[in-house]
């Protein structure tokens, strides 16, 4: 697109990434947006834990309406458990079944088929990168998300991570689909200040 600058957003897991690709491509960058991320204190272990890294079965399950009580019953049940379009974008029929086109819980942990062949970066934690980011950065949180249980998370962010402004919206997890308005507002006020 020949900018040369951009801003990138990522939410839950994919804030990870963003806060990656702002550690380790600094010129790329005019300002980082994370929502509602995916942190945890302690690392988690290399591989998954003690999962198989591969080989882990799909969840399956018996029909679209299964798979949305199923995700209905989370502490922050994400769109497909309301919102039956979505839902039939997220799954795919397998011989009368449904599962997910993506596993959410990284439950194979190890890329397998033509992923396995490409070059892998080394592994870092979220804090590692997000301490080498230098560009503006704003953190959206959910005031009810369960990412935020461990109060030591926000701590530690408040104390360490001085630079990144953290700004709050009433929501769960799924900011974008609860608090869309005031997503939007703080996403506007950010991107017009960087």
């Amino acid at each position: 697109m020949r900018w040369d600058k951009v801003i990138v957003m990522g939410h839950s897991a994919s804030a990870r990434v963003v806060v990656s690709i702002a550690a380790n491509f600094p010129d790329k960058l005019a300002g980082l947006i994370v929502v509602d991320p995916l942190m945890q204190i302690e690392a988690p272990a290399a591989g998954g834990g003690q999962r198989p890294a591969t080989g882990n079965p799909p969840l399956v399950f018996p029909s679209i309406e299964a798979a949305m009580a199923s995700f209905a019953k989370l502490n922050n049940p994400p769109r497909v458990a309301h919102d039956r379009e979505r839902a039939l974008n997220a799954l795919v029929s397998i011989d009368g079944s449904f599962m997910l086109k993506r596993d959410p819980d990284n439950g194979n942990a190890r890329p397998i088929g033509e992923g396995a062949q490409m070059p892998r970066r080394p592994r870092t934690d979220v804090w590692h990168d997000l301490a080498a980011v230098k560009t503006p950065t704003v953190l959206v949180r959910g005031l009810r998300s369960d990412r935020w249980d461990n109060p030591a998370i926000l701590a530690r962010l408040t104390a360490d991570y001085t630079k990144v402004a953290i700004v709050t919206v009433d929501a769960q997890h799924d900011v974008a689909d609860q608090a869309p308005d005031a997503l939007i507002a703080h996403v506007r006020k950010f991107t017009a200040t960087t």
